[in-house]
């Protein structure tokens, strides 16, 4: 019997560590060191990726930006294979479609120690870098569009102490904001109200100027964080659109010797005034989005421990890395406008040195919350890992038709029961896996109005 148990147990972090190393798989095509990944959105189906075949080192005091670059490769169907090597020498820093002019593409280049914006007309097949549009020593990191305006965009910059742009004609000419003395690396804006938050590095100014700034009336006035991120360093940040005043960003900071230490992702619930740690705790922290159509699910690209992810209606981010190479870290994610499935989404991540990844749908856990998930919660999984039957005790709220579903690892449906009639308390649902492999399966139960997901763990015999 304790021969059994042992070999069970070990079993058990076998399979838990083999099934979560295939959360992602390397897609070949782009160079090893990856700047940005960016989905068109005219056209999902098309995705860029600008990378370089040398190293920039994102959590430098002040970048050292490469001469020259790799340019941008095309993918045509969904991130499987690129090819069409597009502004090939140039460093690509940021892609933007301009929505108001359908087939104008933007893209943060820079060749020789110089920066600019070099544009297509056609949807990304020809591209015009010569002479750059706003060039200068600066490096454009984030382009936006206002929410109220679509012919202004704004820019944050590197390599400036104005870090923030401004332009109403797709940088032909292009205005730093001459109140904001510092360079920034990233800007957001928030889809409530269209205020701009704006991540303030201190590399070139002081440690006093660092921190996130908003502006309520389009970049005319700025108010700075009060508490919560003194001393920190913000690499990125992001006006969420799941609810109003909630933002995010990610930091690290920088000692007297020009030493990089991590710190964490960073919440505010009060459009960006107050501050507190929310995850990933010691790491840095370079860049943090959200679905583009499904509000509340996020990803965050946290260097060398990988990529956080964090559903909707979870308090909790969660470390999805496993299968990400440890040695390399993390310094781009992006979400895909693809479906989310049981609170599973998938995630492209781009590392410094070992190129491009895509994770299967991951799925990410759902806290019992009463404030949260309306008190559709799991009480228990019993046991876990289970061999022949698992047993679920859950809560339901109130009288209502549930739909239960089982997915494996890939996301396919191996178990579905729908419009079940469950009255009010707890429920109590068993499952006996048929002709299923071992390995771990997600549990989702949902109403009309909320979804919890939990992990099954099943070693069969």
């Amino acid at each position: 019997m304790k021969n059994f148990v042992f070999q069970l147990a070990l079993l058990t972090v076998f399979l838990v560590s083999n099934l979560a190393a295939s959360e992602w798989k390397k897609i070949e095509g782009p160079s090893d060191f990856i700047n940005t990944i960016y989905q068109i959105k005219s056209d999902p189906s098309k995705i860029f990726v600008a990378s370089n075949s040398i190293e920039t080192d994102y959590s430098a005091l002040n970048i050292i930006f490469p001469v020259v670059g790799n340019g941008i490769v095309v993918s045509n169907d969904s991130g499987k294979t690129f090819s069409n090597v597009k502004l090939d020498t140039f460093s690509v820093y940021t892609i933007f479609e301009v929505e108001a002019t359908p087939g104008l593409i933007l893209a943060s280049a820079r060749k020789l120690n110089s920066g600019g914006i070099a544009f297509s007309l056609d949807g990304g097949e020809d591209w015009y870098g010569i002479p750059m549009m706003c060039p200068g020593s600066r490096q454009i990191m984030k382009i936006v569009q206002d929410k109220n305006n679509p012919s202004i965009l704004y820019a944050a910059a590197l390599n400036t102490s104005n870090g923030v742009i401004k332009t109403e004609n797709n940088f032909e000419n292009c205005e730093e904001l001459p109140s904001l003395k510092f360079q920034a690396r990233d800007i957001s804006i928030s889809s409530f109200n269209g205020y701009i938050y704006v991540a303030a590095d201190n590399g070139n100014i002081s440690p006093f100027s660092s921190g996130v700034y908003c502006s309520s009336d389009g970049g005319e006035s700025w108010t700075k964080d009060e508490s919560g991120l003194i001393g920190k360093r913000v690499n990125c940040v992001l006006a969420s659109k799941e609810r109003e005043g909630l933002i995010y960003c990610g930091a690290d900071s920088i000692d007297a010797a020009g030493n990089i230490k991590g710190a964490a992702i960073y919440q505010s619930n009060d459009y960006g005034k107050t501050w507190e740690l929310a995850a990933a705790k010691h790491q840095s922290i370079y860049s943090i989005v959200e679905h583009p159509s499904e509000a509340g699910y996020y990803a965050a690209a946290c260097g060398s421990a990988g990529v956080f992810i964090k559903g909707k209606n979870n308090p909790n981010w969660e470390k999805h890395s496993d299968g990400l190479p440890s040695e390399f870290p993390v310094t781009t994610v992006t979400i895909p406008d693809w479906e989310v499935e049981g609170h599973s989404f998938a995630v492209f991540a781009g590392t410094q040195g070992d190129g491009l990844y895509l994770s299967n749908k991951v799925a990410t856990s759902v806290e019992a919350n009463e404030a949260i998930s309306n008190s559709l919660f799991v009480q228990k999984v019993y046991p876990q890992p289970f061999t022949k039957k698992v047993n679920i005790i859950w809560n339901n709220p109130k009288t209502q038709n549930i739909t239960i579903e089982i997915r494996n690892s890939l996301g396919n449906v191996v178990f579905s029961q729908e419009s079940i009639f469950a009255s009010q308390g707890q429920q109590d649902f068993d499952w006996m896996p048929q002709s299923l492999a071992s390995g771990i399966y997600f549990l989702t139960i949902k109403s009309e109005q909320s979804s919890i997901s939990e992990k099954l763990i099943f070693i069969g015999e």
